[in-house]
C-alpha cells in the first residue's frame, strides 16, 4: 500500500538523470510525512540552541555522527560544531535508527519497516558522493508492482551514486 501511494506521487515528478541529482532529500521527506503524518525533521529552538543546532542534532541522532569533512567545511560549521566535530551547543542525544522509529513510534511490522528504511536510507547518506541518485530508487523492489511506475523505466541501477548524470563527477571532484 505504501508503495503504491508513494508509486502514483513519484510518477508526477520527471525522473530524468539530470534533474534527480539532488532530488533524494525532497523526496525523503516527502515520503515520510505521506506514511507517517509527521515530518522527518522538525526542529525546535530551545533556550541554549537554535533550530540549526536542533535540525543537526535529529540528523544526528537518526543517521550518526557527522564525516568530520561536514563539521568543519561548512560556511556555519564553527556556530554548530566545535574542533572535535561535535555539536557545540547540544550535548545529549539519543541515537534511534529509522527502522527503529517506524516500528516503535509508527507501529508499522518489523518487515515494513526494514523495507521502507532499505529504500530510503540510501538517499539519507550524510556525504553527496554516498548519496544515492533519486532516479535509481525509482527502480527499487520497494516500488515493485506500485501504480504509475509501470512506466518509468530508467536506466540507472537502484542505489547507484549518480555515475552517468552530467556534472555529478565535476560536482564531487569540487567537494575532495
Amino acid at each position: 500500500m505504501l508503495a503504491q501511494m508513494f508509486g502514483a506521487w513519484l510518477a508526477w515528478y520527471d525522473l530524468s538523470p539530470a534533474k534527480t541529482r539532488n532530488f533524494g532529500l525532497t523526496i525523503i521527506s516527502q515520503v515520510f510525512e505521506l506514511i507517517t503524518g509527521d515530518y522527518l525533521f522538525d526542529p525546535q529552538s530551545g533556550t541554549k540552541y537554535g533550530k540549526d543546532d536542533d535540525h543537526i542534532a535529529q540528523v544526528i541522532e537518526l543517521l550518526g555522527t557527522f564525516p568530520k569533512s561536514l563539521c568543519v567545511g561548512g560556511k556555519w560549521s564553527q556556530e554548530i560544531f566545535n574542533r572535535k566535530g561535535e555539536l557545540r551547543n547540544i550535548h545529549r542525544l539519543r541515537h534511534w535508527a529509522l527502522p527503529d522509529v517506524l516500528r516503535e513510534k509508527y507501529h508499522f511490522s518489523i518487515e515494513e519497516s526494514k523495507r521502507i528504511a532499505e529504500f530510503l536510507l540510501p538517499m539519507l547518506e550524510l556525504l553527496p558522493a554516498d548519496r544515492a541518485n533519486a532516479g535509481g530508487m525509482a527502480g527499487h523492489g520497494f516500488l515493485e508492482g506500485t501504480k504509475g511506475m509501470d512506466c518509468v523505466k530508467l536506466e540507472i541501477e537502484p542505489g547507484t551514486k549518480g555515475e552517468g548524470i552530467d556534472g555529478w563527477a565535476t560536482e564531487i571532484k569540487k567537494q575532495r
